[in-house]
């Protein structure tokens, strides 16, 4: 063999390396993915069966579901009462569940379970194995939120099972208290007699916002001494509002200030969604990872520039936070508000210092009529706040094509002092702009 076919071979040889290389290399990478598929499923949710009553012919069951993930298919979450030959079933929620499965047959085992999907088939989140048998007790079976409109006027109503066969209990009652965001335990108790069998009761009186109530059912014995037959504590559904107002609005640009409130709920997010004739134009966000601890106290400004003058925008708000008795993720979202930028202007503004006063002389060009009020406003300078002092308002005189106004504003203010001069809207307040300041240093 020459040497030109030596070479030839060599290359061909080198060939089927490289191919028989680059096959490897794709198998790793698409190895590597799959692995990486597996790793990012959502974790399970949580369960736990915190309290099972058990009766003759009633198992009374109290559980808590968390989904940190959002993983959960919630309308598969249920729990299961069932042995060899019966099966009962019942819908869950997330955070805490009270109920009861009756009729059931006396001094039989059964085993319950807590079970949801996630898109791969039902999973066992939590079991217990109960026996019904003949017992004393009473239980918390129910209770529902009663829709009152009104925040600050919550109210429950709560169902309980009392059972006395042996005439055991002088009395029972039920009993309630509020504990807040920042409290430990209730402040004060109320007290609501409970008769034999199956009632219902009210919780009134929970002027709370978020917090918790904590509940029990209490037997008086026949010796005086207190047994708690069953308790259970209630998450007052979070009650969360957004602030923000319009603060400025120009021929190109919306200015938005939010006041967030992080104290209940750290991972708040603010979205703002700026759309036109139903089109998003652009999306801003703000949380607490925003703000350093000097700014916690102050708003946020959501600036939206670079806009069409004369034009009709729509703002939305979206609020994502996670759910502390859930720990899922829950959105609220406020009404839109719909803005119009400001028409095309032009001004002119000259200032002359005198001893005593400052005179400005302003001239605007405004076909759209965006601005009826020249305004100042003179605020002193203390470290670093500044505190307002005075202002002035005035009128235009109008001229062909153009309107003008002429004042002057007192040198009265202590120095340092900051002036600023603009145009406003004498109906809508955030239609303003600055167009000139006077700073005067030490």
């Amino acid at each position: 063999m020459n040497s030109k076919s030596k070479f030839k071979e060599k290359i061909r040889k080198r060939t089927r390396l490289e191919i028989l290389k680059s096959w490897m290399s794709s198998f790793v990478i698409t190895a590597s993915a799959i692995i990486v598929a597996v790793v990012t499923i959502p974790s399970s949710p949580k369960a736990e069966i915190i309290q099972v009553q058990v009766f003759k012919n009633q198992v009374v069951y109290q559980v808590e579901v968390t989904d940190a993930d959002n993983a959960i298919d919630l309308n598969t979450l249920e729990i299961i009462l069932t042995n060899q030959f019966e099966y009962y079933k019942y819908p869950l929620q997330l955070g805490i569940n009270i109920g009861e499965f009756s009729e059931l047959k006396d001094g039989t085992t059964y085993q319950m379970s807590v079970q949801g999907s996630k898109g791969f088939g039902q999973e066992i989140l939590a079991t217990k194995e109960i026996v019904t048998q003949p017992n004393s007790g009473g239980a918390i079976i129910k209770y529902s939120l009663i829709d009152t409109q009104n925040q600050f006027d919550t109210q429950y109503e709560v169902e309980t099972i009392i059972y006395d066969d042996l005439d055991e209990y002088v009395s029972v009652d039920l009993v309630y208290g509020v504990i807040g965001v920042d409290e430990i335990e209730p402040f004060e108790y109320y007290y609501l007699p409970v008769p034999d069998g199956s009632s219902s009761h009210i919780l009134d009186q929970i002027f709370q916002m978020n917090g918790k109530i904590y509940v029990y059912l209490e037997a008086t014995l026949l010796n005086s001494e207190k047994l708690i037959l069953d308790e259970i504590y209630l998450n007052i559904p979070i009650s969360f509002e957004a602030y923000y107002y319009i603060e400025q609005v120009t021929d190109t640009t919306i200015v938005l200030s939010v006041y967030p409130d992080f104290s209940l709920l750290e991972d708040v997010t603010y979205e703002f969604k700026l759309s036109k004739d139903g089109y998003p134009v652009a999306t801003k966000t703000a949380s607490k990872d925003d703000l350093d601890d000097n700014q916690m106290h102050y708003g946020i400004e959501i600036t939206f520039d670079q806009l069409r003058k004369n034009t009709i925008y729509q703002v939305d708000l979206k609020v994502t936070y996670t759910n502390p008795y859930t720990l899922a993720k829950e959105t609220q979202t406020y009404e839109s508000q719909v803005l119009k930028t400001l028409g095309a202007y032009t001004y002119e503004v000259d200032v002359v210092e005198y001893d005593l006063y400052y005179e400005v002389m302003i001239t605007v060009v405004d076909p759209n009529h965006n601005f009826q009020i020249p305004y100042y406003y003179v605020y002193e300078i203390h470290d670093e706040f500044e505190w307002f002092i005075s202002s002035g308002t005035f009128g235009f005189t109008p001229m062909d094509g153009y309107k003008t106004v002429t004042f002057t504003i007192d040198k009265t203010a202590s120095i340092p002092y900051r002036i600023d001069i603009g145009l406003r809207n004498e109906e809508f307040s955030y239609y303003y702009v600055t167009i000139y300041v006077i700073l005067t240093i030490e």
